[in-house]
């Protein structure tokens, strides 16, 4: 029993540290797309659309069984599987089809300065 739980809590350990990683992420992500504005929008640290965010990228690491083992030395196929689900979770955060509860992307360069606008 013991050792149960200390897989357990390890387990947990992992999960958290790389829902807290995605979140860094898209937080520092935000302030480098924004930070050459004069003005640029205030940052929200929790939001909906930041919670969706860490909810599709726990579901796709589950899906891609990045949790079913805790290794000490990763092999290849853990890094194919690391590499899958890094890639898969972002295009699904990159589209966010209509429905989703996460707001429609913005455009990157305003129209008054973007080519032929």
């Amino acid at each position: 029993m013991p050792m149960l739980n200390k897989v357990l809590h390890l387990r947990i350990a992992v999960i958290c540290h790389d829902s807290f990683m995605v979140w860094l992420a898209w937080i520092l992500g935000f302030l480098i797309r924004y930070s050459i504005w004069p003005e640029s929008p205030a940052i929200e640290y929790w939001s909906i659309e930041i919670l969706c965010v860490i909810f599709i990228q726990a579901l796709v690491s589950f899906w891609f069984n990045m949790y079913r083992g805790l290794w000490r030395f990763a092999s290849m196929p853990d890094l194919v599987n690391l590499v899958k689900s890094a890639t898969v979770g972002t295009l699904i955060i990159g589209c966010r089809t209509p429905g989703s509860p996460l707001p429609p992307v913005q455009r990157p360069v305003p129209r008054a300065v973007a080519p032929g606008s």
